[in-house]
């Protein structure tokens, strides 16, 4: 059946799909050109034949460009520059004239700002893609920071290239919580209050050449955008029912994009209605649905926040599992399927050990992998965990798998991510990608039980509990009881998850999502702020509760070392721990050593190394003492849904 329904897909829909959707131009959540989208959507979806189709609505933040302009002048020989200019910052505002500063590196790192006299001057800079195209929020939290009128960015690849990121926070209202990914504040605290554009690398480097040349350039830099704080955009949904109609299987996309967003996402949206197409008429045929499946178009991935909050992406699918949360069992997220670079490069990424061990086993023995780099993991990084549509799923204890290509690099948000550059891969290796699509789909569809095991998770879990207990009582030291009282907690988590393992083998995944909830949060990326950076780093943590045990071995090593004397190594270990955690889309504070940077400052204070040595010994056994106390509440936590599994919702009597 699998192979019938892969041959049946054809390339050239999707490549009509895809050019009619990308021939309205950039579709900006909750304008009229994503609305017309939706519509396109919505009436081919009407005509596949699915069970149901409707639209879904809800309120996004809407920022459209009205204008944006750049003019320089007192180029050699008077020449004055007009390039195109793009805002790279939706919420960005204003106009500023001054004299413009050139700021090395992208201006990512605060420390090349320091001494330099950018208060009330444009600034020009690189677009940072070395390290993440994202990191540009630093730059423009720095421009604000130092007092800088206006930012000009250029992009860091020849060819035209103009690009386009969200960053917000205004760093006067918010100061560095403007790095965060959520604010609960107002528009006009979220709201930039500079105006920053992007430019070509062609012309970024016409202005730095004249300012290396000791010519004085003077800019006016102008955005002005429509900006409406309670749009409305729209979910498409087309639903093939199944027998368990209550259990949904969810495969989506979003339609909504920078530019023409041919790569991201408009392939995915194409192949999605291509997919829609082959399992409705596969189900006339002979595919016996034993539970539902829904294919899914996403309005406001890329923008759309309510108050133009940082965490400011994947609105439309927020609003879908908030509606819906207690029918899904399982969401496919397709997100830039297929890119221009590495076509031969594919990633399944998932979270949870059930997922992952799920998805290794359906493709152990395929021979795409003989044609394919096929990489099938846990996420890895910040921007695939929390950057797409399947981040709501995760967040309400839904197992997930994202399919991306993982490599747009240059093209990614930019005005060359367009569909010619894929028609050719998209003749050549459909199939093949609808097939890492197609096979699990229809293994969790046909089967009576979701083949899915959470337990998994525990036993991983587990693994790891006793690894790094072993590892803290060689690294005792003094008799304080540290390991003593971190072993108690960790010897009750760990019976308490061996008691949940029949609960995990005899439950559905409906009746146990309160509790995957909180098992799904040990799979959270963090953010991670080292000492000996100026700018956050960003992690993912397979375990969350287990991050701070994994600190206080590195911290007891790093007190032996010193103990013996050793401070060059003992201070490298200190480097190395994260002094800052903050769950991004909840901002929920996690235990973190934020005092470790005072103890490495104290080498410049010239303490004694026997004073330096007592402190750490203190600050430790505080900061176990804080990880028993978070400990204890993850504990109290999963105690609670353990007895409703056990037990049943309670009924409470009346007289």
């Amino acid at each position: 059946m699998m192979d019938r329904i892969v041959k049946s897909l054809l390339p050239g829909r999707i490549v009509t799909t895809l050019e009619d959707l990308s021939g309205i131009g950039e579709r900006v959540a909750g304008s009229e050109e994503e609305r017309r989208a939706s519509t396109l959507i919505e009436n081919y979806m009407r005509s596949l034949g699915l069970d149901e189709v409707v639209m879904e609505e809800f309120n996004v933040s809407l920022w459209h460009p009205r204008h944006s302009s750049l003019e320089v002048v007192g180029c050699s020989g008077g020449v004055r520059i007009q390039p195109s200019a793009i805002a790279p910052n939706p919420y960005s505002s204003g106009e500023c004239e001054a004299e413009v500063i050139h700021i090395p590196e992208g201006g990512v790192r605060e420390d090349v700002w320091r001494g330099r006299n950018v208060e009330g001057k444009v600034v020009l800079t690189e677009w940072p893609c070395g390290t993440s195209v994202y990191n540009i929020k630093y730059t423009v939290v720095n421009a604000q920071k130092y007092g800088a009128c206006g930012l000009i960015v250029y992009d860091c690849v020849f060819g035209g290239f103009l690009r386009k990121i969200v960053v917000a926070g205004n760093y006067a209202r918010i100061g560095e919580l403007a790095y965060s990914f959520k604010h609960g504040g107002t528009p006009d605290e979220n709201v930039i209050p500079i105006p920053v554009i992007s430019i070509t690398r062609e012309d970024g480097f016409k202005l730095l050449r004249e300012i290396n040349s000791g010519n004085k350039l003077r800019a006016r830099v102008s955005v002005d955008a429509r900006i409406v704080p309670d749009a409305v955009d729209r979910n498409v949904i087309g639903i093939l029912y199944g027998k368990k109609d209550h259990e949904w299987i969810t495969v989506g996309a979003h339609y909504d994009s920078w530019f023409q967003g041919a790569s991201d996402n408009g392939i995915s949206v194409a192949l999605l209605m291509e997919l829609a197409r082959a399992f409705s008429d596969e189900r006339k045929a002979s595919l016996d649905l034993k539970r539902s499946l829904a294919f899914i178009a996403y309005g406001a991935e890329e923008s759309g926040g309510l108050n133009f909050e940082p965490w400011y992406w994947i609105r439309g699918s927020r609003a879908f599992v908030e509606r819906h949360s207690d029918e899904v069992v399982f969401n496919y997220n397709l997100d830039a399927v297929i890119a221009p670079l590495n076509v031969h490069k594919i990633h399944i990424s998932t979270i949870g050990y059930e997922t992952l061990k799920f998805f290794l086993k359906r493709f152990e023995s395929n021979e795409l992998h003989c044609r394919y780099e096929i990489t099938i993991t846990p996420f890895k990084n910040a921007f695939y965990m929390s950057g797409s549509d399947h981040y709501p799923y995760v967040i309400r204890g839904i197992p997930i798998a994202t399919l991306h290509n993982g490599d747009l690099g240059h093209y990614y948000h930019t005005n060359k991510d367009v569909p010619e550059l894929l028609i050719p891969i998209i003749n050549n290796q459909l199939h093949d990608v609808a097939t890492l699509i197609i096979d699990p789909l229809l293994a969790l569809l046909e089967r009576d039980e979701v083949p899915l095991e959470p337990i998994s998770n525990v036993e991983k879990m587990m693994e790891v509990i006793r690894l790094n207990k072993e590892t803290v009582s060689r690294y005792s030291f003094k008799g304080n009881g540290l390991v003593d009282e971190i072993h108690s907690y960790l010897e009750r988590l760990e019976n308490l998850l061996e008691g949940l393992k029949p609960l995990l083998m005899n439950k559905s995944l409906r009746e146990l999502r309160p509790l995957l909830e909180v098992l799904y949060k040990e799979f959270r990326v963090v953010n991670t702020k080292y000492v000996n950076v100026d700018t956050p780093n960003w992690e993912n943590y397979r375990f969350i509760t287990l991050a701070p045990l994994i600190d206080i071995v590195g911290l007891v090593r790093a007190y032996s070392l010193l103990e013996k004397k050793d401070v060059e190594l003992s201070f490298d270990i200190l480097k190395k721990i994260p002094v800052h955690r903050v769950v991004p889309g909840t901002e929920i504070s996690l235990p973190a050593p934020s005092w470790i940077k005072e103890i490495l400052e104290s080498r410049n204070k010239a303490l004694e190394i026997r004073e330096v040595s007592e402190r750490l010994a203190r600050y430790i056994t505080n900061y176990a003492k804080d990880y028993g106390g978070f400990l204890l509440r993850k504990l109290q936590e999963i105690e609670v849904e353990t007895r409703r599994l056990q037990h049943g919702p309670r009924k409470i009597s009346t007289v």
